[in-house]
C-alpha cells in the first residue's frame, strides 16, 4: 500500500499547494491566517486510508459562500455549484467588532454597521479557492491512481494466497 498512501499524500499536498495560491490569486483574506490553516493528513484507520483536510472555520465559509436574509443568489453566482452552508444569515448579522477589525485590515473607510447589513441580507458569495483547487487535481489524481489500486488488489491477493 506504499504507493498508493504516497500518492493519496501528494494529492492532498497538491491540493493544499493551489488552495492556498487560489486564496492569494483570488484575494479572499489579508492576514495569511487562512492561507497559513489549510493543511492535509493521510491515516491508516480500520486498515483503510483517510484523507483529511483541515482549514479555520472561517475557510469553510469563505469557499462555500453565505445566504444572506433574502435569500438571494447574488449575479453572477455559478447556481450548480452553490452549496450553502447551514441556515445562513437569517436575523442576525456578523459582528461589528469584527466587521471593523476586517475593514481596517483591508483600509476601507466605510460604516461597519452598513457592511454588516449588506452582508445579512445579501450573504457572502463563494470564494470557491479550495474548491476550485480539488477540481483541478481530482482527473489528475484518479488517472494516477488506478494503475496503484490495481497493483495492491494484486499484492493483496498474492499475499492471500501466499498465506493459505
Amino acid at each position: 500500500m506504499y504507493s498508493l498512501r504516497k500518492r493519496i499524500e501528494e494529492f492532498g499536498t497538491d491540493v493544499v499547494k493551489q488552495s492556498k495560491k487560489n486564496v492569494r490569486t483570488y484575494k479572499i483574506e489579508t492576514t495569511g491566517k487562512l492561507r497559513r490553516s489549510i493543511k492535509s493528513k493521510v491515516e491508516r484507520k480500520n486498515n483503510n486510508l483517510t484523507l483529511d483536510f483541515s482549514m479555520i472555520d472561517y475557510g469553510v465559509l469563505r469557499d462555500a459562500g453565505q445566504l444572506g436574509s433574502k435569500r438571494l443568489i447574488l449575479k453572477g453566482w455559478n447556481k450548480t455549484i452553490f452549496v450553502p452552508r447551514g441556515k445562513g444569515f437569517t436575523n442576525k448579522q456578523p459582528p461589528i467588532n469584527a466587521i471593523s477589525k476586517w475593514l481596517k485590515q483591508k483600509k476601507l473607510k466605510l460604516n461597519p454597521y452598513v457592511v454588516a447589513r449588506k452582508i445579512k441580507t445579501r450573504g457572502i458569495r463563494p470564494g470557491l479557492f479550495f474548491s476550485d483547487a480539488w477540481n483541478e487535481e481530482w482527473d489528475d489524481f484518479l488517472d494516477d491512481i488506478e494503475p496503484e489500486v490495481g497493483k495492491d488488489v494484486e499484492l493483496q491477493i498474492k499475499n492471500a494466497d501466499d498465506n493459505n
